[in-house]
């Protein structure tokens, strides 16, 4: 599980280098996601 966590953060710290936002990680019934800032995202496309 502990690796999971580790692949998750660095997919999304990835993530967040590319696009230049904040993102979360988070964990729902053992699963990990990604949220971005969605406000930062659409002012950074404007």
């Amino acid at each position: 599980m502990s690796h999971d966590l580790v692949l998750a953060q660095s997919h999304a710290f990835q993530l967040s280098r590319d696009l230049m936002v904040p993102v979360t990680v988070f964990e729902v019934d053992g699963e990990y996601g990604v949220y971005l800032n969605s406000q930062a995202v659409s002012l950074a496309f404007r």
